[in-house]
């Protein structure tokens, strides 16, 4: 693999982490959005949420005593349903904030990640990379993503993608397992 240019890809306290542990030369990175992006788009879809509940109590009221119990009890069940999306879209993007920025950051002798802090895990610090499988519908027995398994720590759920495809290839070179 050929290394990556740094400018302007890695922020200098990432660049740091590395070059403290020795982690060589980076080699890929893979960035999440920018959680402001997330949550606005969990955001619109609650506004959206909220308009079509009271697009549907206008149109419900002026019906009041024209409609049948059933029609009534759906409309309180659709309503109902609409609130608690609502709500739900906002919780989901309050959590996206909070969560922060995420970051991978790949180099030959290990793996950053930055989630608000940095956190370098060199390859003998490094347990095994785990595959983890859909189990159920079409994608059955496909890979879903991969866990990072660290000595000491949580392990690192990684979506698969291009980046995980050369994160397997370094850890096979450096002996690290891949299961």
């Amino acid at each position: 693999m050929r290394a990556l240019r740094t400018e302007d890809q890695v922020p200098a306290k990432v660049e740091e982490a590395a070059r403290r542990h020795g982690l060589g030369r980076l080699l890929h990175v893979r960035r999440f959005m920018h959680p402001v992006v997330w949550a606005s788009g969990y955001l619109s879809a609650a506004i959206v949420a909220a308009i079509a509940y009271r697009i549907l109590r206008q149109f419900v009221d002026g019906w009041e005593g024209e409609m049948s119990r059933r029609l009534d009890t759906a409309v309180r069940i659709a309503e109902t349903g609409l609130v608690a999306f609502g709500v739900l879209l906002v919780l989901v993007a309050v959590l996206a904030l909070a969560r922060g920025r995420r970051a991978y950051y790949l180099w030959e002798g290990g793996f950053v990640l930055q989630n608000g802090l940095v956190q370098t895990y060199p390859w003998a610090e490094v347990e095994a990379l785990l595959l983890v499988r859909h189990h159920t519908g079409d994608l059955t027995g496909e890979i879903d993503r991969y866990r990072l398994v660290p000595r000491k720590g949580r392990p690192i759920t990684i979506p698969a993608d291009p980046f995980t495809e050369a994160l397997v290839k370094v850890m096979l070179e450096a002996g690290r397992p891949v299961a």
